[in-house]
């Protein structure tokens, strides 16, 4: 109740001081204060922008939610600066921008030590999950986790083949803008879609896992917001190695711990780990039950090794994301959980999605992309928007045995 009342007085406060000056007045779309009487704002408002007060605008929109404003009665006196105060005329619909990380989450934070290792709510809108859906005896239905999953166009998702190889896809659901899987009070819905299509990487070997990719094409787009959206391929030749080999991180539900004993994850995990070369990845793999003659094929990449820092059972499919060194708020998803032979205490396997990329290309062109519709999701994968997906969809064959 007090907070209704403090809100409410907040309110009354900001509408008394434009009728006094008579330089504003509240829309009724948005319930925000605009200036109408300066000059300048007037030449703005041609343009398609309102001058509203400093503290309604926020990276170019006009704040209608109050965040960040329920405070600021202390600062009603300001005067409004035309010249740092425009917003466009209505707020702009969501621009989608592939490997977005939301740092500090959206409208929800956690911070209590037991959740040490959670991400936040909408921290990393292109983790998905790999449902499968089954019938229960009384005429219920359940949704069984199976793995994770990375959006990588509206319509598509990678993910591991040894996830989905033995399923069948009319029962393979994917959800998109999830984040604690017991509660369904969460700031923004998250999206379940059945899956139409899937497509298995057609070397991929079981028993050593080698090409385990798949796509899954889904009977509809998942509609883009800052809690869901894609995550962006590579798109050169080099792979990991153009990327800052420290603070990858892996995402994921997986389980805690190796075994019976271990438990899936509620919240969404992310775990921070090191890349590792090839040569001593190999060599330390060696010492494990793999063997003296085991060999790290090069479409593989190790991280991790550090004691309880690593992914496990269930995070399969799960992206690890690199650093570019470009974009402080966007990673590129360049390789994907696999295996491990033991969790908690050795090197994770990934494998790398460079190697794979025309793969990838292909098969989403030639299934869902025939039109000009189609083609523009496509274009959602890479990051520079001036290279159109047709002509960088035969660029990259290393790793990809054809």
């Amino acid at each position: 109740m007090i907070f209704i009342l403090f809100l409410c007085t907040l309110i009354v406060t900001i509408s008394a001081r434009p009728q006094e000056s008579n330089s504003y007045i509240k829309t009724s779309s948005n319930n925000v204060l605009v200036d109408t009487a300066s000059k300048n704002c007037s030449y703005y408002a041609n343009k398609d922008y309102k001058c509203v007060p400093y503290y309604g605008c926020e990276d170019g929109e006009i704040v209608t939610d109050g965040s960040d404003i329920i405070n600021i009665r202390s600062l009603l006196s300001a005067e409004l600066d035309p010249a740092s105060s425009k917003c466009p005329g209505t707020p702009r619909s969501y621009v989608p921008q592939c490997g977005k990380r939301n740092y500090g989450g959206i409208g929800v934070r956690i911070q209590y030590e037991q959740y040490k290792g959670s991400t936040q709510f909408g921290e990393w809108p292109h983790m998905c999950a790999v449902l499968e859906h089954q019938e229960t005896p009384y005429d219920q239905s359940i949704n069984v986790y199976q793995c994770g999953g990375s959006l990588i166009a509206p319509g598509v998702i990678l993910t591991a083949a040894h996830c989905v190889q033995n399923l069948k896809s009319l029962n393979i659901k994917v959800r998109c803008g999830e984040w604690d899987t017991q509660q369904e009070v969460e700031p923004r819905k998250h999206q379940d879609i059945f899956i139409e299509d899937v497509m298995i990487h057609p070397l991929y070997d079981p028993k050593n896992l080698h090409n385990d990719f798949a796509l899954l094409f889904t009977e509809k787009d998942f509609e883009l917001s800052t809690h869901i959206d894609t995550i962006c391929l590579p798109d050169n030749l080099d792979g990991i190695y153009s990327y800052e080999q420290e603070d990858c991180i892996a995402t994921g539900w997986g389980k805690d711990r190796f075994g019976n004993h271990g438990e899936y994850q509620v919240i969404l995990k992310q775990v921070e780990m090191n890349m590792v070369n090839s040569t001593e990845c190999e060599k330390r793999l060696r010492r494990t039950r793999l063997g003296k003659s085991f060999k790290l094929d090069e479409s593989f990449v190790c991280a991790g090794g550090e004691k309880n820092k690593d992914t496990c059972n269930g995070d399969g499919g799960s992206p690890l994301k690199g650093n570019p060194g470009v974009y402080a708020n966007v990673a590129d998803g360049i390789c994907f959980i696999h295996w491990a032979t033991r969790c908690k205490t050795e090197l994770q396997n990934y494998f790398q999605i460079s190697g794979c990329e025309n793969w990838v290309h292909d098969e989403t062109q030639a299934l869902r992309y025939q039109n000009e519709r189609f083609q523009r999701k496509l274009d959602v994968i890479s990051r520079d928007e001036s290279e159109t997906a047709s002509s960088k969809k035969n660029i990259l064959k290393k790793n990809c045995k054809e």
